[in-house]
């Protein structure tokens, strides 16, 4: 190589580095420990604006950075000190104006590296999981059917005008819609607890992965080799303990013909390196 080619690769890595863009980062923003006795905690990272996080754990907060699911910490995070992990802090911060949508999490991991000095990394690991395959093979359940609907869609076009009216499914039903079923006893106020869920959704299967996974205790990947489009309607307890309504295991065998198979999958892990406590503001 030539010294002016030389030159020439040098001058085209450094502008390769400083043309990197900077980690997005909040105009302003406020940390403080949360001392007080109530253990309800409230989050408010939307797509775009101020995020709100009141009493939240070090830990969820960290797992709200990285998209991590808070039934899943245990498998998906590792390392740090537990007690600071477990300390509870308000933060409240302001994104500028005019912020991609979807960056207020990109925003709190430079906050939380500038002000708690995290320093973590994903790291790929096998861990406890569970594979979602089809109970009985060529035969799906009573609930769970091939469709031409998809509520995703559904939902991004009524945002933009479109029709209000919700699709329905084979059986006539309203597809995209949530409830919540209450117990039919009332405890002693006079209120019916929360027993569980019904939803009868359309779209691809991963969008039912993303339904139960917040009820599951382990990672899920999808194993049913399912293409296309499927409506559902899935009626199950929102814990796994005893109920009115069945478990996440046995809803997902009758209804939907599908079953949770116990194994050990590769995920990203996030491990903590180190952390520490912020300077208050």
């Amino acid at each position: 190589m030539t010294r002016a080619a030389l030159i020439l690769a040098l001058v085209g890595n450094v502008v390769a580095v400083s043309s990197q863009a900077p980690a997005p980062t909040f105009e302003v923003a406020s940390v403080k420990r949360n001392t007080g006795s109530d253990d309800r905690s409230f989050y408010r990272v939307p797509q775009q604006g101020q995020i709100s996080i009141t009493n939240g754990e070090l830990r969820r907060i960290i797992g709200t950075a990285y998209g991590i699911n808070v039934a899943l910490e245990r498998y998906l995070m590792t390392g740090g000190p537990a007690d600071l992990l477990s300390t509870r802090f308000d933060i409240t911060a302001k994104p500028p104006e005019n912020a991609p949508p979807g960056t207020a999490p990109l925003m709190l991991r430079t906050l939380l590296a500038e002000r708690f000095k995290l320093h973590a990394r994903l790291e790929r690991r096998e861990i406890p999981a569970y594979a979602l395959v089809i109970a009985r093979e060529g035969r799906l359940g009573p609930d769970l059917r091939p469709t031409t609907h998809d509520c995703t869609a559904f939902r991004a076009a009524r945002s933009k005008g479109g029709p209000s009216a919700p699709p329905r499914d084979a059986k006539g039903r309203e597809l995209c819609t949530q409830e919540i079923i209450r117990s039919s006893t009332a405890n002693d106020t006079g209120f019916r607890p929360i027993a569980g869920m019904l939803e009868r959704q359309a779209g691809p299967l991963s969008d039912l992965l993303r339904a139960i996974q917040g009820r599951a205790d382990r990672p899920i990947a999808d194993a049913t080799r399912l293409t296309g489009a499927y409506e559902w309607q899935f009626v199950a307890s929102l814990t796994n303990e005893s109920s009115e309504q069945p478990s996440l295991h046995v809803a997902l065998e009758e209804q939907l013909g599908l079953k949770l198979e116990p194994r050990t999958e590769r995920y990203e892990v996030l491990v903590i390196d180190s952390v520490q406590m912020p300077t208050e503001d």
